[in-house]
């Protein structure tokens, strides 16, 4: 009897494993999705302005295709991402924290800068990411599925908005490293994933040129509760911290 119950007690916990399992075999796609597409980094006024000086990693051996676990860690780990900017366009549903560097845990979540040194508004700004093609929202997404030569793209670093236009769009070959290169103008080069295709050794390129420059604080209400869905900005992580410890101190006394 103790071995029958015994047994019954080993199987139940299987089909309990591979129910789990299969239910995360069945919404994969949809819960990699909402990881992505509800990272919510917090950004701090102060820590954008000195990012410039923070060593970023470049380690392309690390990018690997899109999967739940990847992204899962990676928003596990999210605190290590140091968001510098975003890349956005609300009519486009646009709307992707940038980083600068490259690996797999600031791929999972975010767009990532291509060079070392890359400075918004200057140069050849070059950033990718990954185009998921299961959503309409994640990652460059939007701009595969639906940006156009003729439409505007903004990035910003919560200080300046950087507005381009883009002029071309081609598939290129993934050793293709002339759409690098540094120009003498202002332009912006994004560059994600061809035929919705992680695996495909095909890259589809967007070029724009700069055609205006603003300020932050310009920026319509409405595209700031647009932003606002994405981010959370303060000032200083320092104020947040002083602010923390005035407040267990009052509560202490």
């Amino acid at each position: 009897m103790k071995k029958n119950k015994l047994l019954y007690g080993i199987r139940q916990i299987f089909l309990g494993i591979a129910f789990i399992i299969g239910l995360v075999l069945l919404f994969n796609k949809p819960i990699t999705n909402y990881l992505i597409e509800n990272y919510h980094p917090v950004i701090f006024g102060d820590e954008v302005r000195t990012e410039k000086k923070t060593k970023a990693p470049y380690d392309w051996a690390s990018v690997k295709p899109l999967n739940l676990f990847a992204v899962a860690k990676a928003r596990a780990y999210h605190p290590q991402i140091k968001v510098v900017g975003g890349i956005y366009n609300q009519k486009l549903g646009l709307n992707v924290p940038i980083v600068n560097g490259v690996d797999q845990t600031i791929y999972s979540l975010c767009a990532g800068t291509l060079e070392p040194n890359e400075k918004m508004g200057q140069s050849n700004y070059s950033i990718a990411a990954h185009n998921v093609s299961s959503s309409k929202d994640a990652l460059f997404a939007p701009i595969y599925q639906k940006a156009k030569v003729g439409d505007t793209l903004n990035i910003t670093n919560f200080h300046k908005v950087y507005t381009y236009k883009i002029y071309a769009k081609a598939p290129v070959s993934q050793h293709n490293n002339t759409i690098l290169e540094d120009s003498s103008q202002s332009n912006l080069t994004l560059v994600t994933c061809g035929n919705a295709n992680q695996n495909s050794k095909q890259r589809f390129v967007y070029q724009a040129k700069l055609t205006k420059t603003s300020n932050y604080n310009d920026v319509p209400a409405s595209t700031k509760a647009f932003l606002n869905e994405k981010y959370t900005l303060k000032s200083s992580r320092w104020n947040m911290i002083y602010l923390h410890m005035l407040e267990t101190g009052k509560h202490q006394k």
